[in-house]
């Protein structure tokens, strides 16, 4: 692994640079005197494809880390313990951001070479999640476009029902209406043709 070394002094960038070596790992420092850690970021930045790792030793190591985290292709965090080493270089880790002032010391040598002698290349987490940032936006627009289909064939289909029951209705009424129409009584001789008949019978026969 190549490693980058910036230190706002000399001997904390000597410092570094022992234990990154005796990590395995090949150890490059600065030949820049920088003033403040923004002098810092601005180098990584012009060269951060060059090297796997950088170690940033400055002594404002908050500030710094949270600036160079509002940089493109940064990631960077403030390591002060072996505990949180782990759980950074998981989170594809590539700035690591000392305090210039504590570095010296002997536990500090456990987190330099906790970061060096990794085996795992810097970025695997955050090209992991930037690709599913990606993936969700695109679902998201797909699946809107998918209503209108559902709804169309639903409503083609009540109207054509409503047109049948319309159609069938009108079928069955005659065309005068429902006023005009009255059933038709069969026709048979009237009351008073039958008297006349009878009549006439009684008459000819000469039955009273």
């Amino acid at each position: 692994m190549r490693t980058y070394i910036l230190a706002e002094s000399p001997e904390a960038a000597i410092s570094v640079s022992n234990i990154v070596s005796a990590s395995g790992a090949t150890p490059i420092i600065s030949n820049k005197r920088a003033r403040s850690y923004r002098e810092m970021l601005d180098e990584i930045a012009a060269q951060q494809d060059a090297y796997d790792l950088y170690f940033m030793v400055t002594a404002d190591p908050v500030n710094a880390s949270i600036d160079a985290n509002k940089r493109q292709g940064m990631r960077a965090y403030f390591c002060d313990s072996q505990r949180y080493v782990a759980a950074s270089r998981d989170a594809g880790t590539n700035v690591v951001v000392l305090d210039i002032r504590t570095v010296s010391r002997p536990e500090y040598s456990s987190i330099i070479s906790g970061f060096a002698g990794s085996s795992s290349m810097p970025g695997k987490a955050a090209s992991a999640v930037s690709g599913i940032q990606k993936i969700i936006p695109f679902r998201q627009a797909q699946q809107p476009q998918q209503q209108p289909q559902q709804q169309q064939p639903s409503q083609q289909s009540q109207k054509a029902q409503k047109r049948m029951i319309i159609e069938a209705k009108q079928k069955g009424k005659p065309k005068g209406g429902d006023e005009d129409y009255a059933p038709q009584q069969p026709k048979g001789p009237s009351p008073r043709s039958k008297s006349g008949l009878f009549g006439k019978l009684k008459d000819s026969l000469g039955i009273e």
